[in-house]
């Protein structure tokens, strides 16, 4: 990411085309279309949002090893306050492990730069509609959507990764709909507003990722966060970084987050 990215965060090939027809309904794309994907390269796509009556940019990543007919794990990647869809994509280190491990992304707008993904209240955010927060949530749905519906995805490893309000996004997403994640990857998150929530994200395995110099998000509120999950039993691993800042530790742990990703599938329902 180049520095002028950074410093608006901190405010806070081969051609595979794949055809589908994704089904109009109230909250996605007013007319079915054909999507088209580029394989081992980043695509920035739009889809139109009927309730929100404009198109919405999506960012995707398949990776070359990419098969139609096997079953592929998805990552959703929400970004952070003041930034974009088509930047948290290009982190450093996201998309080489993505492809190292076999993982397709789609990195989610929520709308706009602003909107919390939900986790400030259907109606929280800043720079939108009164109910920016509602669309931001939906956004990330109707992401999730067109990614089910033109690609084969695995339903039990679909998982949730986020930076900073991202990371907000995917702690409140987790929490509303546990059903849907097999893991979560909160990185220097901000503590979502619907918090007391937390008890439906008990069987979500989490790493969460926080740096002690962080002077954006302190992480004093991420530890009592952390102790709040492990008073539940939850499965949760905690990475803090002594000296990190708010910025450069979402680039350094993809490491551990796939080999989390990696060891983690929603269990199969009896």
């Amino acid at each position: 990411m180049k520095g002028s990215d950074v410093n608006r965060f901190i405010s806070f090939s081969v051609v595979l085309f794949i055809g589908a027809l994704l089904c109009a309904d109230s909250h996605g794309q007013e007319e079915s279309e054909k999507i088209e994907f580029r394989v081992g390269k980043i695509t920035d796509k739009q889809y139109y949002f009927e309730d929100a009556k404009q198109k919405i940019p999506y960012s995707v990543y398949i990776p070359k090893s990419y098969n139609p007919k096997k079953k592929t794990p998805l990552v959703v990647a929400l970004h952070g306050w003041g930034s974009h869809a088509s930047q948290i994509i290009r982190y450093r280190n996201f998309v080489p492990h993505a492809e190292k491990h076999g993982y397709i992304i789609f990195s989610a707008q929520g709308l706009n730069r602003t909107g919390w993904y939900g986790s400030h209240g259907p109606g929280g955010g800043f720079f939108g509609p009164r109910n920016l927060g509602k669309l931001s949530e939906q956004d990330v749905l109707n992401v999730l959507k067109i990614a089910e519906d033109n690609l084969n995805i695995d339903p039990d490893r679909i998982y949730l990764l986020g930076h900073s309000m991202g990371g907000s996004g995917t702690l409140h997403l987790g929490m509303k709909y546990p059903d849907k994640w097999a893991a979560l990857a909160p990185i220097a998150p901000a503590i979502p507003y619907t918090g007391w929530m937390i008890e439906r994200m008990k069987e979500i395995p989490t790493i969460i990722i926080h740096g002690t110099n962080d002077t954006v998000l302190p992480v004093q509120a991420t530890r009592d966060w952390v102790d709040k999950m492990k008073s539940y039993k939850m499965d949760v691993k905690y990475i803090e970084e002594e000296g990190g800042d708010h910025v450069a530790i979402a680039f350094k742990y993809f490491d551990e987050i796939f080999k989390w990703f990696d060891e983690h599938k929603k269990p199969r329902k009896k």
